[in-house]
């Protein structure tokens, strides 16, 4: 919470900052500087920004002075946390203390550079000071200093020294503004470095690096007069082209391929293959949201991916193979809102044995999801873009605790010896922080880890198998067994077998189709 601050009116009038002298105006500035609360001064009838203490430049990630005037939305970006919709403070300063409950529930800060989070803010009484509302912002149930050392940490890529993901979303989201209030149109795109992986693997990450920074000079050159480049993972870079149109932001594209198109990387004196791809959509008044600028972005590039090397895409609904890449995102939305809002569900689904001497009882656990209007999902339809776009992780652990909480509350009339078998992805067992709540959640549970049996494809355990083994093994020291779903539909091999510690066997049907009887 802001300390309270005591002003001595001296006038009962409303007075301007710039109707006091100099010197008093460089008091008071450096008294609100020295506060280590984040503190706004904002002009009560238009919300512009008179004054920003140095707490809460850090706090917002602002690097260099503002423009004079800035309202305080500009300066300000918050968004919904459940919904992603941008949020505006003035707002709260507009309808008072109710709508301010309100956005404190459900708001969430990007600053400039770091990460999104919590916040919650505080306004003095427009009568308090004559002419201004002070305004004061912190994380729920923290110091200010845990959001100040976030937002230093997070405002740079490490490698590159480029702006990070954060920026470029906050930067959309102040681009999508400007396209309201000023009728501006700007472009984004995405740009992905083909044959980073496979660099790695065969040079080590060292050379990985080295391909990163020159290509990062290299775009840079071409972006840095009219546009922002950005880091956005390990292998893709962002860009925005503010207050521009595809006609000249295509100038740049053509100009940036043939770059790469004439560069060669070596590396230990033997030259490597390198290239890029291209997305890029038009940021319009007409545009939903940020989110949905990632998706048409995302969609162009993979697009541009499938067709060639060095190669762009601009999204349009129009193009086949961009559509389908979009309609497979728009599918992430729904996925976060189904398990923000508890709309999966589980269905349990009998393993009939073959032989009558097999009296132990199976049943395997199905998940099924709800879309915004209740209509039921078959997996298919959505497992795929959860494996994608990385949401299979948060999938998986929902359906492990959701069975475990369901086996709990119904054991009293499920048989005792009930083994249920539950379905694991191949990203999922690849993360450390899954195994440790695997590992964390089976020894809470008062159900018997030997009823559970976790099933893996076997591509996913052939894909990376000390990984996969090494899973296995800590997992089973609990007692849980493990199935190997699948075999004979991919990677079919008896020689791994051996040395993976599985208990079962899924024998794909597209195989038992192949076994005919001497």
């Amino acid at each position: 919470m802001a300390r309270e601050i005591e002003v001595d009116i001296i006038d009962e009038q409303p007075y301007k900052p710039n109707q006091l002298s100099l010197q008093v105006q460089h008091y008071w500035r450096s008294c609100l500087d020295f506060i280590d609360e984040p503190l706004i001064f904002i002009e009560a009838d238009t919300f512009r920004v008179q004054f920003i203490n140095q707490t809460a430049k850090k706090f917002l990630g602002i690097n260099q002075e503002l423009a004079p005037l800035s309202n305080i939305d500009n300066c300000i970006v918050i968004r919904n946390s459940t919904t992603q919709q941008p949020l505006f403070i003035s707002e709260a300063l507009t309808k008072g203390a109710s709508v301010l409950n309100d956005i404190n529930k459900i708001a969430e800060l990007i600053p400039n550079g770091g990460s999104s989070t919590p916040i919650n803010f505080r306004i003095s009484d427009k009568g308090q000071i004559p002419g201004f509302i002070l305004l004061s912002f912190s994380i729920p149930g923290q110091q200010n200093s845990a959001l100040i050392e976030i937002n230093e940490a997070g405002n740079l890529d490490e490698l590159t020294g480029l702006e990070s993901r954060a920026s470029f979303e906050r930067d959309l989201q102040v681009a999508l503004k400007l396209c309201s209030s000023k009728k501006q149109q700007h472009v984004a795109g995405k740009i992905k470095v083909a044959h980073l992986k496979t660099i790695n693997e065969l040079c080590g990450s060292v050379a990985g690096d080295e391909l990163l920074l020159q290509m990062t000079h290299i775009l840079q050159d071409k972006l840095a007069q009219t546009g922002t480049l950005y880091r956005l993972t390990g292998s893709e870079f962002g860009f925005l082209m503010d207050n521009s149109n595809i006609e000249d932001t295509l100038i740049i594209v053509e100009e940036i391929l043939s770059s790469i198109k004439s560069y060669e990387f070596e590396w230990a004196g033997k030259p490597l293959p390198v290239s890029i791809n291209l997305g890029i959509t038009t940021i319009t008044e007409s545009t939903d949201n940020w989110l949905s600028l990632m998706g048409e972005m995302d969609a162009a590039c993979q697009a541009a991916v499938s067709e060639a090397d060095n190669f762009y895409k601009i999204f349009s609904i129009d193009d086949e193979q961009i559509s389908q890449n979009h309609s497979e995102m728009g599918l992430i939305s729904t996925i976060i809102s189904a398990l923000q809002n508890d709309r999966l569900v589980l269905y349990a689904q009998k393993i009939v044995p073959v032989s009558k001497n097999n009296n132990i009882p199976h049943i395997e656990m199905l998940v099924r999801m709800y879309d915004e209007n209740d209509e039921l999902l078959a997996p298919g339809l959505f497992l795929g873009a959860a494996e994608t776009y990385n949401l299979i992780l948060m999938i998986d652990k929902w359906v492990v605790k959701n069975t475990l909480k369901w086996l709990e509350e119904n054991q009293n009339w499920l048989d005792p010896n009930l083994v249920c078998n539950i379905n694991l992805s191949g990203f999922s067992i690849g993360q450390k922080s899954f195994k440790d709540f695997l590992l964390k959640i089976i020894n809470q549970s008062t159900i018997k880890a030997n009823q559970l049996c976790f099933e893996i494809t076997e591509t996913a355990a052939v894909k990376n198998f000390s990984k996969a083994n090494a899973f296995i093994s800590a997992v089973k020291e609990t007692g849980a067994i493990f199935a190997l779903d699948d075999f004979g539909s991919g990677m079919s091999s008896f020689a791994y077998l051996k040395n993976l510690n599985i208990d079962i066997i899924k024998i794909d049907g597209t195989l038992n189709k192949t076994v005919t009887s001497g």
